[in-house]
């Protein structure tokens, strides 16, 4: 897991990566260094994030915040668009 942990943010260009389960032995050899945390949050769901919003948040969360709310509105516009295309043709044309 740790591996494949590494790799993906080799290959996302990331600065940092945080390993917070696991021992600490292969997290030194792969040149760890130990960071102490401040403050843990914790969430039941990604959305109760939102009141929160006085926490920092890193860039690369706004990004995933940003693009699931554009892609989920695409869709619902999408589908709605399809609905009333479907229901704008007459009787004859609609596909059965």
């Amino acid at each position: 897991m740790a591996y494949f942990t590494v790799v993906e943010s080799i290959e996302r260009a990331c600065a940092r990566t945080r390993m917070l389960w696991g021992t600490p032995v292969y997290k030194q050899r792969l040149g760890a260094v130990p960071v102490p945390a401040y403050q843990v949050s914790l969430f039941r769901a990604p959305p109760y994030k939102v009141l929160f919003a006085r926490e920092s948040w890193h860039k690369d969360e706004l990004d995933r915040i940003y693009w699931r709310a554009r892609h989920g509105a695409k869709r619902t516009v999408t589908t709605l668009a399809g609905a009333v295309r479907r229901r704008s043709q007459p009787d004859e044309e609609r596909p059965a």
